[in-house]
């Protein structure tokens, strides 16, 4: 991944309005991390990335610091010039690009890390998602499964605010994350029958060259229950792909009527049973 490359896909991740200011945040949480981290595992991130990112990884003392992914936060506001508190996603969309840029050799310097700071580079597998979907329902193809997560994402983006989708979008691959994202108009207030009904339309939408194309009617309508249950099974693999804690906050913003949905992720953790 080259310097241009990895600001284009941090800008894209967390929204921003330029690459100016996804450069700015960039290196100040790469500065960050590498004040983090020992000095060994710094050379060994930095000589898989560009030379100025490497550089920015690399501009810090020879003691790791030992603080807070809370502080982390903090010294990255400090340093990019962030007034307030900024969202997570800003350091997530970095930590998950660096993820992708580095790939295998970020398991030690995670190890270096406590449990908090996992959150800066969860990604879930495209793969793991679909499996579950499919795990939970009667589709035997992976375009079918891929079809009907992308329409349940995008309903879900709809009924969600737009922060609120974002928050989740980040811990997603590109094509899950952009179908959750879609909508950038207020949250509408759907209810469970709406909700389902418009993931019946977005499915007939999606559904051209998979599986699910056989499951319309002549008439062009789409069993509702069978709908119902591609729903529960993609909230399912959302509950296992995205942190306990940002799936819950996503909850909060669902009425208890939406619970049927639901019925195949454990409250407790946030998982799927």
């Amino acid at each position: 991944m080259d310097d241009q490359e990895f600001i284009t896909t941090v800008r894209r991740r967390a929204n921003l309005e330029s690459d100016a200011v996804a450069r700015s945040v960039t290196m100040a949480t790469l500065q960050t991390l590498g004040e983090r981290l020992t000095m060994g595992e710094v050379d060994d991130l930095a000589v898989q990335l560009p030379e100025s990112l490497a550089d920015a990884l690399r501009e810090h003392g020879e003691v790791p610091g030992d603080f807070s992914f809370d502080e982390f936060r903090s010294r990255v506001d400090d340093r990019a010039n962030i007034e307030g508190d900024s969202p997570p996603t800003l350091v997530r969309a970095v930590g998950v690009t660096l993820a992708e840029a580095v790939g295998a050799e970020l398991d030690d310097a995670r190890a270096q890390l406590p449990p908090a700071y996992d959150r800066l580079f969860w990604m879930a597998d495209p793969e793991e998602f679909l499996g579950t979907v499919r795990r939970h329902t009667d589709l035997e193809s992976r375009a079918a499964a891929r079809d009907t997560t992308i329409a349940t994402l995008r309903v879900l983006g709809e009924r969600l605010t737009h922060g609120e989708a974002r928050q989740l979008a980040v811990y997603l691959p590109d094509a899950f994350a952009a179908a959750l994202e879609t909508s950038e108009t207020p949250a509408t207030d759907y209810d469970i029958v709406e909700f389902v009904d418009r993931v019946a339309e977005q499915e007939r939408t999606e559904s051209d060259e998979s599986e699910l194309a056989d499951r319309i009617t002549d008439d062009g309508e789409t069993d509702t229950g069978e709908v119902r249950d591609h729903v529960r099974a993609v909230m399912a693999a959302l509950a296992d792909a995205v942190p306990p804690a940002e799936f819950d906050d996503a909850l909060q913003q669902l009425p208890d009527a939406y619970s049927p949905l639901l019925e195949l992720v454990d409250r407790a953790d946030g998982s799927a049973a």
